[in-house]
């Protein structure tokens, strides 16, 4: 929490009257020696009503003064000396380059603005012609694929699962074995397989382009039942089966190779398929593609949304410029406008600032934590006063961030107190609500608080000040148990420190205190 130390130059406590104090007592206590700035902006927020005030009061008069001013101006023109009408002159040539500077600074921001819309136009240009192409090399991918004209419920399919092995047996009694390379065998087959050189030759034979046939052909190893897996997929049983075998005679042909680098083994056709089947898969790549190319086709209608109204920003700025008229030199003195806004901004200033002085010099506990961390004093529980429950809008609202109790948990709190002054002091039987509070709160208190149940077999009782009141001292010395009762929007730090020391010298313990806020 912000706190503001402060070099306190009235260091005597403020007194109300009436109050009883001892010298000692008064040396004790002398005033804050910091604010919490926090509190100060909320008290001071809270004072909304009167600076909205204030500032129109402000404005109003400061506002005719100007009017009456260039009223009486006008009267006196014809009678006034040389001087006063130089110097009426001069004020004229002052407001006439402030609006000079005022036409400049408008066509300097025109004119940026003009160059900015003229930049983006160029950017979204290049940006159309960047989709049109996109959506261009689309159409073409898809007049030439054969994949995505495919028929996804009639796919003329050809499988092949091929079984590779080689002469590789483990032995028993030998602690060390040789490493088995039908891993690498199944790596090397799919990447011949399936790389450039193969299909760019199959390619060629069938008559396609080589990413379109790469789309068709799918190829795959299962290492673990030492398998090899061949699938082609086309739009004709004649095509499917011309490129399956050039690739199962492209797996002859390489089969030495790879025996030279890698180790004999034999190569054997387990299953084989050939027929129309439901491809799922070639259905849900053809999904992607058309969402992909209307995507393109959306953003291209984006683009063209945001040329229109980046045109229609830069025609407005255009008018705007074209409207824009040089200042003439007017005889005017000054602007009532800008002597309004002078009158509202001193007018809040003032009741800011009194407001401020008045939450430095008043004394007063801004929140029950503040009243508990300057007197020591355990808070037994936080109530909302009649005020703050009465209050509503933007008020409340800054309650709220205050965390203040709106009333609605009062009855909670005060069953929390009887509970807490139940079990801190079981054995008392006199309780005594004391404090600088009127005397129908304090009574109002006194009577909820031995309504509570938490109370039974308990006597609660109020009394005044014990600074200003006899009779609250002896209550104070016959009591069992003492509740200080303070109220922030009436109690000073200083007498709520002096009323807990006084009841401490009289020989009794303040169990803690109960806060109005």
């Amino acid at each position: 929490m912000l706190r503001l130390k402060m070099n306190a130059k009235n260091k005597k406590a403020k007194m109300c009257k009436g109050k009883i104090i001892t010298m000692d007592e008064r040396k004790m206590y002398e005033g804050r020696d910091e604010i919490d700035l926090v509190a100060l902006m909320l008290s001071v927020a809270h004072k909304y009503r009167q600076i909205i005030a204030a500032a129109l009061i402000g404005a109003l008069l400061l506002g005719g003064l100007k009017i009456a001013k260039s009223f009486l101006s006008k009267r006196t023109v014809e009678t006034a000396s040389v001087d006063e009408v130089q110097t009426q002159i001069a004020d004229a040539d002052k407001e006439y380059e402030q609006e000079l500077i005022k036409y400049y600074t408008e066509k300097s921001e025109y004119d940026k603005a003009v160059n900015e819309y003229t930049d983006q136009l160029r950017q979204i240009q290049i940006d159309q012609k960047k989709a049109e192409a996109d959506i261009q090399n689309l159409n073409q991918y898809a007049e030439k694929s054969v994949l995505i004209n495919l028929n996804p419920d009639c796919v003329y399919t050809e499988n092949v699962e091929l079984s590779v092995s080689n002469d590789y047996k483990i032995i028993p009694e030998m602690g060390y074995q040789d490493p088995d390379y039908i891993v690498p065998l199944l790596d090397s087959y799919v990447k011949i397989l399936s790389g450039h050189g193969t299909m760019n030759a199959i390619a060629g034979q069938i008559g396609i382009e080589e990413r379109y046939l790469e789309e068709l052909v799918e190829i795959s190893a299962d290492t673990g039942a030492h398998a090899l897996s061949i699938s082609v997929i086309s739009d004709s049983m004649e095509r499917s089966k011309a490129i399956m075998e050039a690739l199962l005679t492209r797996q002859e042909n390489v089969k030495e190779t790879v025996e030279q680098a890698i180790g004999t083994h034999e190569v054997k056709q387990l299953t084989s398929f050939s027929g129309v089947t439901v491809q799922d898969s070639v259905r849900d790549t053809q999904s992607a593609f058309r969402v992909e190319l209307a995507g393109l086709e959306k953003n291209k209608d984006a683009l063209q949304d945001a040329y229109d109204l980046a045109m229609q920003n830069l025609e407005t700025e255009k008018r705007n410029l074209a409207v824009l008229k040089f200042p003439e030199k007017s005889s005017g003195i000054g602007s009532v406008v800008k002597y309004a806004v002078l009158g509202a901004i001193l007018g809040i200033v003032v009741v800011m600032g009194c407001a401020t002085v008045r939450f430095i010099s008043g004394g007063k506990a801004s929140s029950a934590g503040e009243l508990c961390r300057y007197s020591g004093v355990p808070v037994l529980g936080r109530l909302a006063g009649e005020a703050t429950q009465k209050q509503k809008g933007l008020d409340a609202w800054l309650n709220k961030l205050e965390r203040r109790p709106n009333g609605g948990e009062n009855e909670e709190t005060i069953r929390l107190i009887a509970a807490l002054v139940r079990n801190l002091e079981p054995d008392a039987e006199t309780v005594l609500l004391t404090g600088d509070l009127p005397a129908e709160q304090m009574q109002a208190l006194c009577g909820k608080l031995q309504a509570s149940p938490g109370m039974s077999g308990k006597k609660v009782t109020a009394s005044a000040c014990v600074l200003s009141s006899a009779q609250a001292v002896e209550q104070v010395v016959a009591s069992d148990v003492v509740l200080l009762v303070a109220d922030c929007t009436r109690t000073c730090i200083v007498d709520f420190q002096m009323q807990s020391d006084r009841i401490q010298k009289l020989g009794k313990k303040v169990l803690g205190c109960v806060v109005f806020e």
